[in-house]
C-alpha cells in the first residue's frame, strides 16, 4: 500500500534531526569531553571507514531477507543505545579504559549500526511512493529543512546554554519517533515484500532512468555467486569506468578524492577552527550550516537549468573554486561573524560537486553499470573525507587551523586546474574508451570487451554509499550513502 508524500516527508524531516545531533556539532562535543584535535580527527575518520564498510553488508540483509522495516528498527535502536554509550564517560576506577579508548569503542559500534539508515530509507521512500520519481525529491527536501532549522535553532543555543551532552536527548527523543512513523505508518515486511512491490521496483528502476528492456535483464539479479569465480571482471569494470573518458575520466576521480578531503574539513573540523581561533559560539556555527542549506536547495532545484548551461567539468571546477575562496577568507577573517558572508560558497561547492560527480559518472558508466559507476564514486569521496579527518586533525593540531585550511585550498587548486588543462588537451572525442556492455551480454553472461555479469554483483561490493546530503532532487541523490556529511 503506497503512503502519502506527508508521511514519507515527515520520515525524512525526524530522520535528519537525528543526523544533526551526530554530525557537525560532534567535534566540539569530542573537544568538550578533552579529547585533542588529532583524536578528533581519528574518531571522525573511524566512524566514517565503519560507515563505509556497514553500508553493503546491511544493505544485503535487506535485499535477500526482504526484511527493511524490522532492519530499520533494529539499526534505530542498537544506534540509539550506542550513541547513549557514547555520551556516558567512564569515571575513573569503574571501567579500566582510557577516554579515546571508549570514545573510540562507542563511536565505531555506532556508526556500523547508525550509517545505513540513511541508505535504507532511501530504499523505504521509493517502496512506499505511488510515483517516487516525481516525489521522492520532495520529501527528501524535508531533510534539508530540519537539518539546517535543527543546526540553528536547536543545538547551537542549546550547546551554548546547556553543554553537548544535550545532543544525546535530541537524538534519542528523534529516533523515537522515527521508530513510531516506521511501526504506525510504513508496509509491514511481508507487504513490501509482495504486490505492490512490484510496480514499486518499477518505478525506482524509472527514477534512475533505467531503461525497460535493462530493467528485465537486472530483475532477479541479487546474488552476487559469481564473485569467487570471476574476481577479474570485478576489477576490469572498475578499470572501465575510471579509464572511460581516457586520462580526463582519471583526474576527474582524483579531483573527487580531492575535494573529499576539502569538503570533509569544513564539514568535520571547521567548527573547531572557528570556535578556538575566532571565538564563535555555537550559535553561530548553526547558522552557518542554515545559510548553507539555504543556498543548496535552490541550485538543486534548478539542476536540470544548470546542467543545460555548464558541462560537468565547468561545474566540477567551479565547485572547487568556490571551496578554494571560502576557506582561504576563512584564515583572514578576525571576526567570526565574517564566515556568514562566505558560507553561501559552501552550498554552491556542495551542490555544483553533487551534480557534477553523478551526471559525469552516469556518462561513463558501460550500460547495466550504472548503479555501480555510482557507488565507485561515492566510495573514492568516502576515502578521501577519511583521509581528510585523519590528516587534518593532526595537522591542524601540530600546525594550527591557519595552515590547514590554506593548505587545502593550495591542494584544491592544483588539482582542479590539473583537471581543466587535461579537459582542454585531451584530443580524443568523450568517452571514447567506453567500454560497451549491452543488456543481452549481460544476459548471457558473456561476450563484448567485459565478462559480462550482474550488475547486482558488482552493487554488492561497489554500492559503498557515502554520503548525499539532505537538498538532494530525485535525479541527484542516486549517488551512493553511507552516512549523512555535511
Amino acid at each position: 500500500m503506497y503512503r502519502s508524500t506527508r508521511t514519507v516527508s515527515v520520515l525524512w524531516f525526524f530522520s535528519f534531526i537525528s543526523f544533526a545531533c551526530q554530525g557537525r556539532f560532534l567535534s566540539l562535543f569530542f573537544r568538550d569531553f578533552g579529547l585533542n584535535k588529532d583524536e578528533i580527527g581519528f574518531l571522525l575518520g573511524a566512524g566514517t571507514a565503519v560507515g563505509l564498510l556497514s553500508v553493503p553488508i546491511w544493505a544485503a540483509v535487506c535485499d535477500f531477507s526482504h526484511l527493511q522495516k524490522s532492519t530499520i528498527l533494529v539499526l534505530n535502536i542498537c544506534g540509539g543505545c550506542l550513541a547513549v554509550c557514547l555520551y556516558l564517560v567512564p569515571k575513573p576506577g569503574i571501567i579500566f579504559v582510557s577516554l579515546f579508548s571508549w570514545m573510540f569503542f562507542a563511536r565505531c559500534l555506532y556508526s556500523f549500526f547508525f550509517s545505513p539508515v540513511n541508505t535504507i530509507l532511501d530504499s523505504m521512500s521509493v517502496h512506499n511512493l505511488e510515483n517516487p520519481k516525481r516525489d521522492y525529491g520532495r520529501c527528501r527536501q524535508w531533510g534539508a529543512v530540519s537539518w539546517g532549522l535543527c543546526n540553528a535553532f536547536v543545538l547551537g543555543p542549546l550547546l551554548d546554554t546547556s553543554g553537548s551532552r544535550i545532543m544525546v536527548a535530541g537524538f534519542v527523543i528523534s529516533s523515537a519517533v522515527l521508530i513510531f512513523i516506521v511501526l504506525k505508518f510504513l508496509d509491514n515486511d511481508k507487504e513490501s515484500g509482495s504486490g505492490e512491490s512490484t510496480n514499486a521496483e518499477a518505478a525506482s528502476y524509472e527514477q534512475f532512468d533505467i531503461d525497460k528492456d535493462k530493467r528485465e535483464v537486472l530483475k532477479g539479479r541479487n546474488t552476487p555467486a559469481w564473485f569467487g569465480t570471476n574476481v577479474q571482471f570485478y576489477f576490469r569494470s572498475i578499470w572501465s569506468i575510471v579509464w572511460a573518458d581516457k586520462i580526463h575520466s582519471l583526474t576527474f576521480f582524483v579531483t573527487v578524492f580531492v575535494l573529499g578531503i576539502g569538503t570533509t574539513l569544513v564539514e568535520g573540523l571547521v567548527f573547531l577552527f572557528w570556535t578556538d581561533d575566532l571565538g564563535a559560539s555555537n550559535f553561530l556555527c548553526g547558522v552557518s550550516v542554515l545559510v548553507t542549506v539555504s543556498f543548496e536547495i535552490p541550485l538543486f532545484y534548478y539542476s536540470e537549468h544548470l546542467l543545460n548551461r555548464f558541462d560537468e567539468h565547468v561545474l566540477l571546477v567551479l565547485s572547487g573554486v568556490c571551496y578554494v575562496v571560502r576557506v582561504v577568507c576563512y584564515t583572514l577573517f578576525e571576526n567570526a561573524w565574517w564566515v556568514l558572508a562566505v558560507e553561501p560558497l559552501h552550498g554552491v561547492t556542495f551542490a555544483f560537486m553533487q551534480l557534477a560527480s553523478v551526471h559525469y559518472t552516469a556518462k561513463l558508466a558501460p550500460p547495466g553499470l550504472e548503479t555501480s559507476a555510482q557507488g565507485l564514486t561515492g566510495t573514492v569521496r568516502s576515502l578521501g573525507s577519511i583521509t581528510g579527518t585523519l590528516a587534518g586533525g593532526v595537522i591542524m593540531q601540530r600546525l594550527g587551523s591557519v595552515f590547514l585550511y590554506r593548505g587545502s585550498a593550495t591542494l584544491v587548486l592544483v588539482t582542479i586546474s590539473l583537471h581543466w588543462l587535461v579537459g582542454q588537451c585531451q584530443s580524443s572525442s568523450p568517452l571514447s574508451s567506453r567500454a560497451e556492455v549491452c543488456p543481452e551480454e549481460l544476459e548471457k553472461g558473456g561476450g563484448g570487451d567485459l565478462p559480462a555479469q550482474p550488475e547486482g554483483a558488482v552493487q554488492g561490493t561497489l554500492n559503498l554509499k557515502a554520503g548525499p546530503g539532505p537538498g538532494f532532487s530525485a535525479s541527484e541523490d542516486s549517488e551512493p550513502n553511507g552516512e549523512v556529511n555535511r
